[in-house]
C-alpha cells in the first residue's frame, strides 16, 4: 500500500509582493469592506422586513363524533323467492297469473290437465270399496247357496285328488291312444301331401281348389247381396226387433230401478209389525214348549248322563239368549240413533228454510241473516256427529255389532250341537217318548225363534252396502243396455252409414280378390310353386310335432301321476278346505286382520291418489309478486331447477355489495350501514351487515368479498338488481378530541402535529391517535381541549404597494399539507 506524502501549503501573504508600495491601497478596500458590512447590518437590524409568519390555518382542539366506514357497491337482492315447478309431469291446462300480479299465500297459480289424476283417483276409490266389500264379506254370515257352491267345490277338489291319486282310467288311456292314432294320420297325410307336390297334383287336389273357388264365387254373391242390401236401407223387421229391444231395455232398468228405491227406502211399519209379530209368536212358543217340556221331565225318571247333556243345553241355551239379548241393544240403539239423525235433518231443513226466509226479508248483509245462517252451520256439526254414531253401529263399521252378531252364531252353534249330544244321550239311554217329542218340539221352538229373531235385525237394518252396490249395478247395466238399444235403434232407421257402405264394399273386393287368387290356384296345379312345397313341409314338421306330443302324453299317462300333480291336487284340496270352514262358520281372526289391512292399503292409495291430483295445481308458498312465467297453456310443463314461475316477496329484500380485501377484516355482522341509490336520489336508506362471506373473489386482480346487508325499506318495495351504493360504519366515537386529519403528520415513527403557542409560533408535538376517517381523527393523547393547530397549507397574498413585495393587509389560507 502506498501512502502518499502531505503536499506542504504556501504561505499566503496579506500584503503583496511588489512591496511596500502596494499596502495604502490595500488599506483603503478593507476600509469600504468594513463600512458596507456595517450597514448592512445596521439596514437589516433596523430597515429590513420582519421574517413572513408560518403558512396554514390554525383549528383548536375540541369535542366531537368520529366515525371510520367503509364505502361499497351493489345491487339489492330478494331474501325471499322462490323457483316454483310442479311435482308432477304433464300438460299446462291454465295459467292463473301474469308477470307483475301480486299474490297471496295458498293462491292457485296454474294447474295442468288432470285427466290422468282423476282416474287413478277413481280407480283408486273402486279398490278401497271392492276391499271393504270383502271385509263386509268375511264379516257377515254366508247365505246357503254360498255354502252349497263351497261345498261343490271341495267336493270337486277331492275329486280331482282322488282321480289323480288313483291314476289313469282306462278311459284316459284309451283316449290317448286315439289321439297318438290321430297324429300318426295327420303326418301321413301332411306326407302324401308333400310327395303330391313333389310329384305333381292329383284329381284330388285339383278337385279341391275346383271347391275353393265356388266357395269364393259363392262369397262375392254373399258380399254383393249384403252390398245391395246397406244400399237400399233398412228393413221393416229390422226396426221392429230394435225398437223391441228398446221396450225391453226400458222394461229392465224399471224393474232394477224399482228394485233399488225398495232397498234404499228400506223395511215399512208393515214389514217391521210382522217381523217383531212372528218374533213374538216364536217367543211364546218356545216359552209354551219348555214349560211342557219340565212337565214332562219333571215326572219321567232320567238318567244322569241325559240329565248332565240338559243341563249343558240349558247353559248353551242361556248363553245363546244372552247374545240375543245383546245383539238386540245394539239394534235398538242403531235404530234410536237413524231417529235422532232424522230429528236433527229435519231441524236443519227447518233452519235453514227460516235462515233463508229471514235473509230475503232483511237482506243478505243484515246481522238477522248471519245470525240465522250461524244457526244453520251450528246444526251441520250435530248432524256430522250423528251421522258418525249411525256408522258406528251400523254393520259396515261396527266392530261391536259385527262380535255380537258372531256371537250369536257361536252361540248358536253350541246350542246345536249340546240339542244334538241331547238327542243321542236320550237315544242312547231310552229315555221316553214323551220327554224326546217335548224335547224335540222345544228345539223346534228355538230354532223357529232364531230364524225369527235373525229375520226382525235383518228388518231392522235395513239393506247391506253389497245388495246396494248390486241393486246399483243392475241399474246401470239395464241403463247401458238401454243406451245401446236405442243407440242401435236410431242407427237403424237412420240407414246405413258411409262406414258401413264402405265396409261392405271392401268385402265385395276382398271376395273378388279371393275368386282371383282361388282361380290362379286352379291355374297353378301341375305346377307347384317354392311356397307350395314350403307350405307342405311346414304342415309335416307340425304333425311330426303333434305325434310326439301324443305319445308323450300317452306315455306320461301309462308311468302314473307326478310328485307335482299330487302336491297341485293337495293344494286346491286345501285351498277349498279353509273356503268351506270360512263360508260354514265364522272368518278367523287372521283373514279379518288381512283384510283390514287390504282396507287400509286401499285407503292410503285413495289418499295418494287424492295428493297426486292436488300436485297438479301449482300454489304461492308465500305472499309475494309474480317474477316470471316461463310457459304455455298446451305447452308441456317446465321440470328441474330452473322453475316454471318464480315468485319474490319485494318487502323481505337485502342489498348485496362487493367489499375489497384491504377492508373486508374491518367489516362484522352487525355493522350499520346506510345505503342510497340512484334511481331514488336523495332518499338514504339504513341497514345491518347481516352476512360476510369467507371466501373472497378474485377479478382482474383484485380480491372482493361478498357482504349482505339488510335494508329497512320504510314500507316502499325495492325490485330486485336495483344499484346500490352503500357506507358501512366499521367503528364510531362520540364526545371526544378530534382534530382534522391533514393537522397530523408522520415524523419518523411517531404521529405529530404543529402546536400554537401564546407567542404565535409553532411547536411540534407527538401525539396519538385512534379512530379516523377521510376528515377528522380521534385523539387519544398528547393535546388538550381548546389548544391551537396549525394545519399546514399554501397561502396567497394581497400585492405589496410602492417599494416592492410584502405582505399585505390581509393573508387566505388555502389547501393542505404539501401545497
Amino acid at each position: 500500500m502506498q501512502i502518499a506524502a502531505p503536499v506542504p501549503r504556501p504561505v499566503r501573504r496579506l500584503l503583496p509582493a511588489g512591496g511596500v508600495a502596494a499596502r495604502p491601497i490595500l488599506l483603503i478596500v478593507l476600509a469600504l469592506g468594513i463600512v458596507a458590512g456595517a450597514g448592512i447590518v445596521a439596514y437589516q437590524r433596523f430597515f429590513a422586513p420582519a421574517a413572513p409568519a408560518p403558512t396554514g390555518q390554525v383549528i383548536p382542539v375540541q369535542r366531537g363524533n368520529v366515525a371510520a366506514t367503509v364505502s361499497a357497491t351493489g345491487s339489492v337482492v330478494a331474501t325471499r323467492q322462490a323457483k316454483l315447478v310442479f311435482s308432477a309431469s304433464g300438460r299446462i291446462q291454465e295459467i292463473m297469473v301474469n308477470v307483475g300480479d301480486h299474490v297471496a299465500a295458498g293462491q292457485a297459480l296454474a294447474r295442468l290437465a288432470s285427466d290422468t289424476a282423476q282416474v287413478k283417483l277413481g280407480t283408486a276409490k273402486s279398490q278401497l270399496a271392492v276391499a271393504q266389500l270383502k271385509l263386509q264379506q268375511l264379516t257377515e254370515s254366508a247365505t246357503p247357496e254360498d255354502v252349497a257352491a263351497a261345498q261343490a267345490a271341495y267336493d270337486a277338489a277331492a275329486a280331482k285328488l282322488s282321480d289323480v291319486e288313483n291314476g289313469a282310467t282306462p278311459a284316459d288311456l284309451q283316449s290317448a291312444q286315439a289321439a297318438v292314432v290321430q297324429a300318426q294320420s295327420s303326418l301321413a297325410d301332411a306326407n302324401a301331401k308333400l310327395q303330391t307336390l313333389v310329384f305333381g297334383a292329383t284329381s284330388a287336389d285339383r278337385a279341391n281348389a275346383q271347391t275353393v273357388l265356388v266357395s269364393a264365387q259363392n262369397t262375392l254373391a254373399a258380399a254383393q247381396a249384403k252390398l245391395d242390401l246397406v244400399q237400399a236401407g233398412p228393413l221393416n223387421a229390422d226396426v221392429v226387433s230394435a225398437r223391441s229391444a228398446v221396450s225391453d231395455a226400458t222394461s229392465t232398468l224399471r224393474s232394477t230401478q224399482a228394485k233399488l228405491d225398495l232397498l234404499r227406502a228400506g223395511a215399512t211399519d208393515a214389514d217391521l209389525t210382522a217381523a217383531q209379530a212372528a218374533f213374538d209368536k216364536a217367543q211364546a212358543d218356545v216359552t209354551n214348549s219348555r214349560v211342557k217340556l219340565d212337565q214332562t221331565k219333571a215326572v219321567t225318571p232320567l238318567e244322569p248322563d241325559v240329565v248332565q247333556a240338559q243341563s249343558t243345553l240349558a247353559a248353551a241355551e242361556s248363553k245363546l239368549h244372552t247374545a240375543h239379548q245383546n245383539l238386540d241393544e245394539l239394534s235398538a240403539q242403531l235404530e234410536q240413533a237413524n231417529a235422532d239423525l232424522a230429528g236433527q235433518q229435519s231441524q236443519l231443513t227447518a233452519s235453514i228454510k227460516a235462515a233463508d226466509q229471514t235473509c230475503s226479508k232483511l237482506g243478505g248483509s243484515s246481522g238477522e241473516c248471519a245470525t240465522a245462517r250461524a244457526g244453520s252451520d251450528a246444526k251441520q256439526a250435530s248432524i256430522l256427529k250423528a251421522q258418525d254414531t249411525v256408522k258406528l253401529l251400523s254393520g259396515n263399521g261396527s266392530w261391536d255389532q259385527l262380535s255380537a252378531q258372531r256371537e250369536v252364531v257361536a252361540a248358536q252353534a253350541a246350542y246345536d250341537a249340546s240339542a244334538a249330544a241331547l238327542k243321542q244321550t236320550e237315544s242312547a239311554h231310552n229315555a221316553g217318548v214323551d220327554v224326546i217329542a217335548a224335547q224335540t218340539t222345544y228345539d223346534s221352538a228355538v230354532s223357529q225363534l232364531t230364524s225369527a229373531r235373525a229375520k226382525l235385525d235383518q228388518t231392522r237394518a235395513g239393506p247391506t252396502a253389497a245388495d246396494l252396490v248390486s241393486a246399483q249395478t243392475a241399474v246401470d247395466q239395464a241403463r247401458n243396455s238401454l243406451a245401446t238399444g236405442q243407440a242401435k235403434l236410431d242407427q237403424t232407421l237412420q240407414g246405413a252409414t258411409d262406414a258401413d257402405i264402405i265396409a261392405a264394399q271392401t268385402a265385395v273386393d276382398t271376395a273378388q280378390a279371393t275368386i282371383s287368387s282361388a282361380q290362379a290356384k286352379l291355374d297353378s296345379l301341375g305346377v307347384p310353386t317354392a311356397q307350395d312345397v314350403q307350405a307342405a313341409q311346414s304342415a309335416k314338421a307340425g304333425a311330426d310335432s303333434g305325434l310326439l306330443s301324443a305319445r308323450a302324453k300317452l306315455a306320461q299317462l301309462q308311468a302314473g301321476p307326478t310328485q307335482t300333480d299330487l302336491e297341485s291336487a293337495r293344494s286346491g284340496v286345501a285351498a277349498a278346505a279353509a273356503t268351506l270352514s270360512t263360508k260354514s262358520g265364522s272368518a278367523r281372526p287372521s283373514d279379518v286382520a288381512l283384510q283390514q289391512e287390504a282396507v287400509r292399503q286401499a285407503e292410503l292409495a285413495v289418499q295418494q291418489a287424492q295428493i297426486d291430483l292436488d300436485s297438479d295445481t301449482l300454489l304461492a308458498p308465500f305472499d309475494g309478486v309474480v317474477a316470471s312465467v316461463t310457459g304455455n297453456p298446451g305447452e308441456a310443463a317446465p321440470s328441474g331447477t330452473t322453475g316454471f314461475m318464480t315468485l319474490v316477496d319485494p318487502s323481505a329484500v337485502r342489498v348485496d355489495v362487493t367489499v375489497d380485501e384491504t377492508d373486508v377484516a374491518k367489516v362484522a355482522v352487525g355493522k350499520p350501514a346506510t345505503m342510497t341509490f340512484d334511481a331514488l336520489p336523495g332518499r338514504p336508506f339504513r341497514g345491518t351487515v347481516i352476512s360476510v362471506s369467507p371466501n373472497g373473489t378474485l377479478s382482474q386482480g383484485v380480491v372482493t368479498y361478498p357482504v349482505s346487508i339488510s335494508i329497512d325499506t320504510r314500507n316502499q318495495p325495492l325490485p330486485g338488481g336495483l344499484t346500490a351504493s352503500a357506507t358501512i360504519t366499521i367503528d364510531e366515537k362520540n364526545d371526544v378530541l378530534v382534530a382534522p386529519l391533514r393537522a397530523v403528520r408522520r415524523q419518523g415513527r411517531e404521529q405529530v402535529v404543529d402546536v400554537v403557542g401564546n407567542d404565535g409560533k409553532p411547536a411540534s408535538r407527538a401525539v396519538k391517535t385512534g379512530v379516523q376517517n377521510d376528515q377528522l381523527v380521534e385523539i387519544t393523547d398528547g393535546l388538550a381541549e381548546g389548544e391551537q393547530l396549525l394545519v399546514q397549507g399554501t397561502t396567497t397574498r394581497a400585492p405589496n404597494g410602492p417599494g416592492g413585495p410584502g405582505p399585505g393587509p390581509n393573508r387566505v389560507f388555502i389547501g393542505g399539507p404539501g401545497r
